[in-house]
C-alpha cells in the first residue's frame, strides 16, 4: 500500500495573469510517484501557496514561486527540502504506529 500525499497548490502572477500553474509542482510529483507515493493535486484559491499534507497534518508549506517551473526536483533545492519533509513524516509515522497505546498495554 502506498502512502497518499497531497499536494495543495494556488495561483500566482506571472507575465500579468493569476492563474494555477501545475508545471510548478510537477518535478515534485514525478519525484513523489518514482518513490512509490500516491499523489493528489489539488488547486486552491490561496496565491503564492504550496502546501504539502500527509497523514491530515500539512508538513511543508513554500512559496510556489520559489519552485523551478517544469524541472526536475534533484536540480530544485525547495523541492529536494520537500522531499525531505514528506521522508521525515513517514518516518515519524512509522515510530508512532510501533509505539503501543494505552488500551493495548496491560
Amino acid at each position: 500500500m502506498s502512502l497518499q500525499v497531497n499536494i495543495f497548490y494556488g495561483p500566482y502572477l506571472c507575465h500579468g495573469i493569476i492563474n494555477h500553474r501545475p508545471q510548478r509542482i510537477a518535478g515534485l510529483k514525478r519525484a513523489l510517484i518514482n518513490l512509490g507515493y500516491t499523489t493528489e493535486t489539488i488547486p486552491i484559491n490561496e496565491y503564492n501557496r504550496v502546501s504539502i499534507q500527509m497523514f491530515q497534518s500539512e508538513i511543508f508549506r513554500c512559496d510556489i514561486r520559489n519552485l523551478m517551473f517544469n524541472m526536475p526536483a534533484e536540480d530544485d533545492p525547495v523541492c529536494q527540502r520537500a522531499l525531505a519533509a514528506i521522508e521525515d513524516a513517514k518516518l515519524r509515522m512509522g515510530v508512532m504506529e510501533k509505539v503501543p497505546s494505552e488500551n493495548n498495554s496491560g
